[in-house]
């Protein structure tokens, strides 16, 4: 007898769309979901490095390798909560970490952004800002350890991308944003069927404590 087919994508999407929610709360469950957001971080991360820095030689700022270490904490939760999705304090501390590197990340987008907009608009600005010199969290010499992705060799507030009249810096915080928002509601939906599931689980346990209790009948002579 053939195994009944997995849902495609767009039935995927559908259901999504229609009980975003219950439909959360089931792929929480699954390694799908976190391995999905654990690589759109990487992917970030990678594309600013490949694209706007080695192809179109926009040097990395101090707020820049801040944000792309944010981004790769995400990812590292993500990997994290993707090792055991079914076992609720790996899963917990998956998600506090990814939660924390896009809350970071998004403050820094907008202080970067800000910045930006500052260096393009307002005469006579000019940013503050350490070419060379970084801080990472716990004193990380991430800068040493791997420059390619973490020395701030440019300056801030030099945004001359844009891409659908949006620039870098407000295209980052956008996906710091979405990354922000779809952790708050995979959250919500894991709680929602937690708390759902809770009274079936105490149900089935009385049920099989009451089988044990249940003193067996006594044979007939």
């Amino acid at each position: 007898m053939e195994a009944p087919a997995k849902p495609g994508l767009s039935a995927l999407l559908r259901s999504l769309l229609d009980q975003p929610f219950p439909t959360l709360g089931r792929l929480q469950e699954g390694r799908g979901l976190w391995l999905a957001g654990a690589f759109f971080a990487l992917g970030m991360e990678l594309f600013s490095v490949l694209y706007y820095q080695k192809h179109l030689g926009m040097l990395p700022c101090e707020y820049c390798v801040q944000i792309r270490l944010d981004i790769l904490v995400v990812f590292l939760g993500g990997m994290i909560a993707a090792a055991a999705p079914r076992a609720f304090p790996v899963k917990i501390a998956g998600w506090l970490l990814s939660f924390g590197g896009a809350a970071v990340g998004l403050k820094n987008s907008l202080v970067l952004d800000s910045i930006t907009v500052k260096t393009l608009f307002v005469p006579d600005y000019f940013p503050v800002c350490r070419p060379g010199k970084v801080d990472f969290i716990f004193h990380l010499r991430l800068d040493k350890w791997l420059p390619t992705h973490f020395k701030p060799d440019g300056g801030c507030g030099e945004a001359p991308w844009f891409f659908l009249d949006l620039s870098m810096t407000q295209w980052l915080t956008v996906a710091c944003s979405f990354m922000l928002a779809s952790l708050v509601m995979v959250l919500a939906a894991g709680l929602m069927r937690e708390t759902k599931n809770q009274p079936r689980e105490a149900s089935k346990r009385e049920i099989s404590h009451q089988e044990i209790s249940r003193p067996e009948a006594n044979p007939k002579d």
